[in-house]
C-alpha cells in the first residue's frame, strides 16, 4: 500500500467511513515493524497500536472468563450427580426398611418355612418343636457324664 493510499483511509477512518477490512489495513500498516511511519503520523501509529493490544487482553480475557464458566459448569455438575447419588440411597434405604419393617412380630422358622400366626400359635408351634427333640426323663447332663468316663 502506498502513502496516498495510506492518507485516504486516515481521513475515511477519522469520518467513520471505513469498512473492517480497511480498519485491519490500517491496523497491519501501523502495527508492522518494516514499515517506517511519517512523524506526522505517530499519533495514529500509537492509537492503533493501543487497540490492537486491547484487543488481544479482552481476548485473552474472555478466554479466562471462559475457563472460569466451564469450571463453574463442570462444579454444579458434579453437584447434581451428588444430590442424585444422595437421593438414590436414601430411596434404598426407605425401600429395604419399609420391606423389613412388614415383617410379622412373632414367626418361627421350621423346616426352612417361616410360619407366621397369632402369638399363642407361635408359641405352641415352638413347643411341639422342643418336644420333638426332647431326650426323654433324664437328666440333662447324663450324656455329658457319659463322655467324662
Amino acid at each position: 500500500m502506498n502513502m496516498e493510499d495510506i492518507k485516504s483511509l486516515i481521513n475515511k477512518y477519522l469520518e467513520g467511513e471505513t469498512s473492517e477490512a480497511e480498519e485491519n489495513s490500517l491496523r497491519e500498516f501501523f502495527t508492522g515493524k518494516d514499515t517506517p511511519i511519517p512523524e506526522e503520523w505517530r499519533v495514529y501509529q500509537a492509537l492503533f497500536t493501543f487497540e490492537t493490544q486491547e484487543k488481544a487482553k479482552l481476548a485473552e480475557a474472555d478466554e479466562g472468563k471462559t475457563d472460569a464458566a466451564t469450571a463453574k459448569q463442570q462444579r454444579k455438575t458434579v453437584m447434581r450427580w451428588i444430590w442424585a447419588a444422595t437421593a438414590a440411597a436414601s430411596l434404598t434405604i426407605i425401600i429395604a426398611v419399609s420391606h423389613t419393617s412388614r415383617m410379622p412380630e412373632n414367626y418361627v422358622v421350621a423346616d426352612g418355612k417361616i410360619i407366621t400366626t397369632s402369638k399363642g400359635n407361635v408359641t405352641e408351634e415352638a413347643e411341639e418343636a422342643l418336644k420333638l427333640i426332647n431326650t426323654g426323663n433324664e437328666d440333662d447332663f447324663s450324656a455329658l457324664k457319659m463322655m467324662i468316663m
